[in-house]
């Protein structure tokens, strides 16, 4: 599996069929945006695409039952994008009142470094 970030291609089909890829999810360049191509064998994994915008490929990845959340999460609210595979956004699932910094809470700032810091918001995560 590979994933390429700001590829500044309109089309990767070509890029992965060189690479020896036979399945691919993409997020063409728009303008001077960058583009993102996520790039697998289908022999060794599973991919479902769950949405793919300018701004990020969101899919489930399940290989031997592991599961991952590809994106960057710079732009995603974490509290009203729908970032989570068939579920609603997380703040349709909570009540009561919500601080700024809970507003403005992106998914990068809540995982990072592969871990998850909740401490960035003043709710408790269903």
């Amino acid at each position: 599996m590979l994933v390429l970030l700001e590829t500044k291609m309109a089309d990767h089909q070509t890029l992965a069929q060189q690479l020896q890829f036979d399945m691919i999810i993409q997020s063409p360049t728009i303008g001077p945006s960058g583009g993102i191509v996520l790039m697998w064998k289908e022999e060794f994994v599973a991919v479902e695409e769950v949405a793919t915008t300018p701004q990020g490929i969101h899919a489930m990845i399940c290989n031997k039952a592991s599961r991952w959340v590809v994106h960057k999460g710079n732009r995603v609210s974490f509290l009203d994008n729908t970032w989570i595979p068939n579920q609603p956004a997380i703040r349709q699932m909570i009540e009561g009142p919500l601080t700024q910094n809970d507003l403005e809470a992106k998914v990068s700032s809540i995982h990072n470094t592969g871990n998850w810091d909740t401490s960035a918001v003043s709710i408790n995560i269903p």
